[in-house]
């Protein structure tokens, strides 16, 4: 449902896999790493991955210039996109799909702090939206990265990316005990074939950020029978508040509603 922060070899790594992204420890504007095959901060390989990952990313078009505050410290960046915004059938009959790079640093540094791909494998997941968020007085900024899986299910997952005390990148914590809170609403011939997904937008429309001006988060999840295909779950949903603020997500409701009040 969202990504995740772990270290591995002494370099934090933010994602759902382990090859998309990569950021340096404690913010320090030296090389980074950028995969698992060059997970040595400073090192030759390491310097040729992201020499690589920036020429295959400025060879992409532009989607949207960064420029946010996290923790007191300016960056500046790109998200840059190859191919469509959506998956889609090309010509040849065979799905293209977009393929994501964003780079975000330290203005004046010399190597970016994160760098963000789906190219080793485009067909899993793309970059629904990234977007710079205000998270409290002072201009204090964290930054929403939103991506959408592919199938009928229509997973998504999301971070909300920003700065702790001991000045490291990381993803705001959730409430570990939501799936259990979910799954007491159920009874005992339903069940969940998708995970939470962004509440709709006006008119129906699909939403594109997660926290909304009044730092609210608003998620569905649909509620299937046993046996349900992924496309029409038949039980209605759940439907959950939360509330962001100190780098921590907590939950405020969560309700039960049949499909015939959907």
């Amino acid at each position: 449902m969202r990504c995740l922060i772990w270290s591995v070899l002494g370099v934090v790594v933010l994602g759902c896999q382990p090859e998309v992204v990569a950021v340096g420890v404690g913010l320090a504007p030296n090389i980074v790493a950028f995969g698992a095959a060059c997970a040595y901060p400073d090192s030759t390989a390491a310097r040729n991955c992201l020499a690589d990952f920036v020429i295959e990313a400025n060879a992409c078009s532009l989607v949207a210039p960064l420029r946010l505050t996290m923790g007191a410290q300016p960056f500046e960046g790109e998200w840059r996109r190859c191919g469509p915004s959506e998956p889609e059938w090309g010509e040849d009959e065979a799905i293209r799909y977009p393929k994501d790079f964003v780079l975000l640093g330290i203005p004046g540094a010399a190597n970016p702090v994160l760098a963000l791909s789906n190219r080793d494998d485009p067909g899993i997941a793309w970059l629904l939206a990234l977007n710079p968020i205000e998270t409290g007085e002072n201009g204090a900024m964290a930054l929403e990265v939103i991506r959408r899986y592919s199938g009928t299910g229509g997973m998504m997952e999301w971070c909300i990316l920003d700065i702790d005390d001991n000045r490291t990148l990381g993803c705001w914590e959730w409430p570990s005990d939501l799936e259990t809170r979910a799954r007491a609403l159920l009874v005992s011939d339903e069940t969940f074939n998708r995970g939470f997904l962004l509440s709709r937008g006006s008119g129906g429309q699909a939403a594109t950020r997660l926290v909304r001006e009044d730092g609210t988060i608003h998620l569905w999840r649909p509620v299937a029978a046993i046996g349900d295909p992924n496309c029409c779950p038949s039980r209605g949903e759940l439907r959950a508040v939360f509330h962001a603020a100190n780098r921590m997500v907590t939950l405020v409701s969560l309700t039960r509603v049949g499909p015939e009040e959907e």
